[in-house]
């Protein structure tokens, strides 16, 4: 289990620093009719399939997401620790608005960071260690579903060759 970072900053605080509002759901339905639509599924099987690889590229998705919300969390919690040890007048409010800056990119906060002599790879790699169990067990699941990207994609492009060497089935007709 990975050994969860403390903090001595003010909670409510770091709460409001948290750098990413996930939505209810990650899903984006439209992705998904786009995704749907390029692989042209004809079948009801194909459908299904085509389905289980959307299924697969949204959850690979979300779990990219969750990852790197772990991580700018994370991260953003311990810029907020260094920067109260660094400069303690700091007003909290100062304090958040930096590190939602950080966690969006602000290249001016990461030169005010080197200027407090806060090292943001060493953050980062901290926090990295820190949850290197959570972190692994994530990448491990994204390694599986790209393995399983991989098989469907391949069941898929047989389904439709092997639609292909067979072509349309002609309408029967009744002979008495």
């Amino acid at each position: 289990m990975a050994r969860k970072p403390s903090s001595k900053l003010d909670l409510k605080a770091a709460a409001a620093a948290t750098p990413v509002r996930l939505p209810r759901t990650i899903a984006d339905p439209a992705l998904e009719l786009q995704l749907l639509e390029e692989l042209k599924p004809r079948t009801r099987y194909e459908r299904l399939v085509a389905e289980n690889i959307v299924a697969n590229e949204v959850r690979t998705l979300q779990l990219r997401r969750h990852r790197d919300a772990i991580l700018r969390h994370y991260a953003g919690d311990k810029i907020a620790t260094r920067i109260k040890r660094a400069v303690p007048a700091f007003p909290d409010e100062r304090v958040v608005d930096l590190v939602r800056a950080w966690v969006r990119g602000s290249e001016e906060v990461s030169r005010t960071l080197e200027e407090l002599g806060i090292d943001e790879e060493r953050v980062l790699t901290d926090v990295f260690v820190a949850w290197i169990d959570t972190l692994s067990t994530v990448e491990k699941e994204l390694a599986l579903l790209e393995r399983r990207r991989a098989r469907l994609r391949k069941e898929y492009r047989e389904l439709k060759a092997e639609r292909a060497e067979t072509g349309p089935i002609e309408d029967a007709e009744v002979v008495e």
